[in-house]
């Protein structure tokens, strides 16, 4: 049912569109329209990702989340916990996990390394101090290389906790 209403929806507005005498005007509210169902389709996903995490922490019982004692709720975590292991089969695939994490490592390092050596502009000219002074760009670089040190400080992290699990570690 909604989906054909969104089809219906969608229909008119290309209709609207093609009516249009004015290209620049088309552009604009097909840029608009394109934007908008991007919004609408992240939303839904973000709101089925939220149900599908809520969903895996009810008791399928009686009790609702909300009602559920603390308990029931580290129960519900320990049993989803266990369920990522179980597919993720550490004893059996820790070599290519451990290759896995050593390579977005370096990876990481090799990006955030281009980033700061070959900024430069159209002449040649390198300009990641320039840009730095300036602001908005050197935000953005400065905000890319954050990004990739917090990621490679969390691959870090997971390595630790990958070495932890093979003598029994934290879940044994």
């Amino acid at each position: 049912m909604s989906n054909k209403i969104g089809i219906s929806i969608l229909y008119n507005y290309i209709s609207y569109l093609y009516t249009m005498s004015d290209n620049k005007q088309l552009l604009q509210y097909l840029g608009c329209g394109v934007i908008a169902m991007t919004v609408v389709y992240i939303t839904f996903k973000l709101l089925k990702f939220h149900t599908t995490i809520l969903e895996g922490m009810e008791d399928n019982g009686e009790a609702t989340p909300s009602k559920q004692t603390p308990q029931q709720i580290a129960q519900a975590i320990k049993t989803m916990t266990d369920k990522k292991l179980e597919e993720l089969a550490i004893d059996s695939n820790r070599q290519d996990y451990e290759d896995i994490i050593i390579n977005l490592q370096e990876l990481i390092d090799v990006t955030i390394l281009h980033l700061v050596v070959k900024q430069t502009d159209n002449k040649g000219n390198h300009t990641m101090s320039i840009t730095l002074m300036q602001g908005v760009q050197g935000g953005v670089y400065s905000f890319l290389i954050n990004a990739l040190s917090n990621f490679k400080h969390t691959l870090t992290k997971s390595m630790q906790y990958l070495d932890s699990t093979a003598s029994g570690g934290i879940m044994g």
